[in-house]
This record gives C-alpha cells, sequence and structure tokens, in this order.
C-alpha cells in the first residue's frame, strides 16, 4: 500500500509546515504511496490548515531526501462540496516550492482515499490543487478494480500560459 510512518516522523513532517499533529484528521495518517512518483501523502482536518500551512522549504527537502520522496501532498477533505479533496503539493527536493496540478500525486491520493473506504471504484473523483497559489486545477481521476489489480486514471483540463519559438 505504501510506507507508513511513526508518531514522531508524522509530527516532523507536520511541524515542516509549522503545523501539529491536532491538525490531523480522525482517522487519517500520513503516507508515501506511488502511482508513478512517491510522495507523502499529509491529511489535514479542514480548509484552515490547508490554508495556514507554511512550507519550511530546508525541512521539507531534508525530510523527502532523508524519506527519499519527490516531496509532500497536503490534503483535506470536503464533504458536501462537489470536490473530493482540497489539496497543496510541495517539492523543494527538486526545485518546486509549490505546484498548482499534479496528476501523479492525485492519483496516488486516489488510491489512497480508496484503500480506506473513502471514495469508490468506478467513481470520478474531482480533486482542487493550486488556490493558494492564485492558479487553481481541477484533476480528474477514476479507479478500476479488477482481476488484473488496481489502476487509476487522471486528467483534467489544461489552459495555454505561454508559447514559445525555438530556432
Amino acid at each position: 500500500d505504501g510506507r507508513s510512518f511513526s508518531e514522531e516522523e508524522q509530527a516532523e513532517l507536520y511541524a515542516a509546515y509549522g503545523l501539529s499533529l491536532a491538525d490531523r484528521p480522525e482517522g487519517l495518517e500520513a503516507q508515501a504511496v506511488s502511482t508513478g512518483l512517491l510522495d507523502i501523502l499529509l491529511p489535514v482536518r479542514d480548509l484552515a490548515a490547508l490554508e495556514r500551512a507554511e512550507q519550511n522549504e530546508a525541512e521539507v527537502k531534508r525530510l523527502s531526501e532523508e524519506l527519499d520522496v519527490v516531496g509532500v501532498h497536503m490534503f483535506c477533505r470536503t464533504p458536501g462540496t462537489q470536490a473530493v479533496a482540497l489539496c497543496r503539493n510541495f517539492a523543494p527536493r527538486y526545485a518546486i516550492p509549490e505546484e498548482a496540478a499534479t496528476g501523479t500525486s492525485n492519483g496516488a491520493l486516489t488510491y489512497y482515499l480508496y484503500r480506506r473506504g473513502l471514495t469508490a471504484a468506478g467513481a470520478e473523483n474531482r480533486f482542487v490543487q493550486g488556490e493558494k497559489m492564485g492558479k487553481p486545477s481541477e484533476i480528474l481521476s477514476r479507479l478500476t478494480d479488477g482481476g488484473d489489480g488496481v489502476k487509476v486514471q487522471v486528467g483534467g483540463r489544461a489552459v495555454l500560459a505561454l508559447r514559445c519559438e525555438l530556432l
């Protein structure tokens, strides 16, 4: 399923964002999951905690190297809304302070939520990421669980931000 973390490791992960274990939602814990790239999925209890998070880039980079992950995909569940979760993604190990849309991380989050009974096979999942950056993105996913294993499909919409020509 992925790599789990001790309470001490989880406390370090939350502290790297100015948060504490009190910001972790009941029943969900940090876990490293991959659907192509290994990321730490870091659940927070609500939108206030997601928005309040301030990354200590040096510490997140150190932890990412120590735990051998690409970065951290922070999320909060949003019951009663059209989105399954609101997300923020950080990968300072690869010079990405924060990313507006991350397909592999939301694919991993789809699997994480499925394994916990928080989404169903065949359901379309909508994740919103990048709002804190002023670049809101909608990422869609669907998981199938058949005889040949679990498959996650990820997609979304794109906007052309830059056009250039190489001579």
